[in-house]
């Protein structure tokens, strides 16, 4: 059976030792309230440190975050930044929210976007276990969600996540 609390010990762990997917990890677990109370801000924080690290899942949903304003200063430009990069990393949990980054922005902005999306995050910030979003593509495939029981559990992001202001209650279990 899982173990919220014991899985928050092993993603702290993990995030500790520098492994960028665990501190995305721990920012799923915050925002679906798994083993620790919901707090959006806590969640953008650790998705920051994932991103920051060369996870593109955490690229994904701090530019989920930022396009929306949960947990975060709404940013829709920033949050375009982070989502290309994610799409970039090959992560598939960006996709839903470009339309939303897209509608906010005008084409310059858009443009500037791509333009720092593409550049090199600094090499300080990126995790030595971690590939970051220029060296490599990111082993993480559509056909291959990074949230699935191989990396300890099927989380996925709150479906309200993609509804500006929704508030409910936390997604289940995914089938």
């Amino acid at each position: 059976e899982a173990d919220p609390a014991k899985a928050m010990a092993w993603a702290r762990r993990a995030a500790e030792a520098g492994i960028a997917s665990s501190m995305t990890r721990i920012g799923m677990l915050h925002h679906n309230a798994l083993g620790v109370p919901r707090d959006p801000a806590e969640a953008a924080r650790w998705w920051r440190r994932g991103a920051e690290a060369g996870d593109a899942d955490g690229a994904a949903m701090l530019g989920a975050a930022l396009v929306l304003g949960q947990g975060v200063t709404r940013d829709p430009e920033q949050g375009l930044v982070w989502l290309l990069r994610a799409q970039a990393g090959g992560s598939a949990l960006c996709a839903p929210f470009f339309p939303a980054a897209r509608a906010a922005l005008g084409q310059e902005a858009q443009d500037r976007a791509a333009r720092l999306a593409a550049e090199p995050l600094p090499s300080e910030t990126l995790s030595p276990l971690g590939r970051g979003f220029q060296r490599e593509p990111s082993t993480i495939s559509p056909a291959r969600p990074c949230h699935d029981r191989r990396h300890g559990g099927p989380y996925r992001p709150r479906q309200d996540l993609a509804r500006p202001g929704a508030d409910g209650p936390r997604d289940g279990p995914a089938a």
